[in-house]
């Protein structure tokens, strides 16, 4: 039998995600690291484009990872609640033991791929694309959302194409990376537009 507390966790993540908005942050921020990438490979050391292109990384990316959360719900404030309802997704605080064991057990193959295979740049890209595909794919079935899990799909294929190219360690990872913010953006960007499309605020809202 379902555990009603467990399903009542899954609907309220499912409505978390039903207008694309936390995609739409995710694009965002994973844009800012081929953004860096591409800056440190097109300026020279100590001209004012690689000292932009750092700041991008390491002011821009914190300080987008932070505040994205409050800017997602300041924009669901004015476009989502108003047309289906509030809710907040709190998690309990406690550390993601499943998903820090997860990440570990990941460094640790790495590490070992590495050190007995000379094409270790390949398999980076297959991890880089599997396993956040994998993650997604698995949070889209689980809260019923079918394009969470094409968009998950797609990741670990788009890593594997990377890495069947060929392509040297920082082109590959300025390609994946791009490849992978726009994916995010342009599955959140429709779904925002399908959301707002499909409903209208009601007229006692506005």
């Amino acid at each position: 039998m379902q555990d009603p507390l467990l399903d009542a966790h899954i609907r309220n993540a499912r409505y978390w995600n039903v207008d694309g908005l936390s995609e739409i942050a995710i694009g965002l921020q994973v844009l800012l690291v081929p953004l860096y990438l591409y800056g440190v490979t097109q300026t020279s050391r100590g001209s004012l484009g690689r000292v932009l292109a750092v700041l991008v990384l390491v002011v821009g990316l914190p300080a987008a990872m932070f505040l994205s959360g409050r800017v997602v719900v300041a924009i669901r404030r004015r476009f989502t609640y108003p047309r289906t309802g509030f809710v907040e997704y709190r998690r309990d605080g406690r550390p993601p033991a499943f998903g820090l064991g997860l990440a570990l057990a990941l460094l640790v193959l790495f590490l070992v791929v590495k050190s007995t295979t000379a094409n270790w740049v390949a398999w980076l890209f297959v991890f880089q694309g599997v396993v956040p595909g994998a993650l997604t794919f698995y949070f889209g079935h689980l809260v019923r959302l079918a394009r969470l899990q094409v968009v998950g799909a797609l990741c670990a294929v788009f890593g594997v194409a990377v890495a069947l190219a060929g392509a040297g360690l920082v082109q590959g990872m300025t390609t994946f990376w791009l490849g992978f913010g726009a994916l995010y953006l342009l599955s959140g960007g429709v779904t925002f537009w399908r959301y707002v499309r499909a409903h209208p605020v009601p007229a006692e809202a506005q």
